[in-house]
């Protein structure tokens, strides 16, 4: 028997899509909240976007369209927004106004919440926590107990095990704009403006070569000179404690 079904006179379109709210057709024990048979849930596209067996669900006024998956025991609550070829699976919980698309990946107890983003081939895992403003894309793992918040950009080849393997700092630059340090496979990388997951190496570089003998160019990147530096120690300390 389906534990749910598709009420065609109740939708509304995002993107030009139309989503559809589902219905349970029979009880159904899920870790969030108990559903009885006739509760109503959040919005699909089609049955392809969230499966009928195990406990999975999608509450409130989340949605999930395109060709993402929720299974398993996730859950999708409030008004998050699953699109394009995410998978959420295991024991996963996706709430807030976050959005997961592309290709990403969210598994294990992972949560996201908040306004957090996952997108392009990204992957949560395990009891990762993600909220505030962060935004997690490229080929970045995280897994283990790692809780990224604020307005960090993870990105490219991070590898984060710990929160130690971030830090994030606010108000520097023209543009007083967040820079991320983050710990890549290979080495620490920046996430800055147009500057995504080059590593810190690169990045004093390309600063060096911006001012042009502007002065207030100058300054700044001074400033972030010191930045750098501070990150280098940051994560030198890091290894020697693991």
């Amino acid at each position: 028997m389906k534990k749910y079904e598709i009420v065609k006179d109740n939708f509304k379109e995002i993107y030009g899509i139309k989503v559809y709210r589902i219905r349970a057709l029979k009880d159904i024990q899920n870790r969030h909240q108990d559903i009885k048979a006739g509760d109503l849930g959040g919005f699909i596209e089609s049955e392809r976007n969230l499966l009928q067996h195990d406990n999975c669900w999608i509450f409130d006024d989340a949605i999930v369209f395109g060709n993402a998956k929720v299974r398993d025991s996730a859950n999708v609550c409030e008004y998050a927004q699953i699109s394009d070829n995410a998978i959420i699976i295991g024991y996963a919980t996706i709430m807030g106004h976050s959005k997961i698309c592309d290709h990403a990946k969210i598994g294990g107890r992972a949560l996201i919440a908040e306004r957090a983003e996952i997108d392009e081939n990204a992957q949560v895992w395990d009891s990762v926590c993600v909220g505030g403003h962060a935004h997690i894309f490229g080929n970045a793992v995280l897994e283990r107990s790692v809780i990224v918040t604020g307005d960090a950009g993870i990105c490219e080849n991070a590898e984060l095990l710990d929160s130690n393997d971030y830090i994030t700092l606010t108000g520097f630059g023209l543009t007083h704009n967040t820079i991320t340090f983050f710990r890549g496979k290979e080495e620490i990388c920046v996430n800055f403006c147009g500057y995504h997951g080059i590593s810190v190496k690169e990045f004093r570089h390309k600063i060096a070569a911006s001012h042009n003998h502007d002065i207030e160019l100058e300054y700044c990147a001074k400033e972030f000179e010191m930045l750098c530096d501070l990150a280098e120690y940051h994560f030198q300390k890091e290894t020697v404690n693991h």
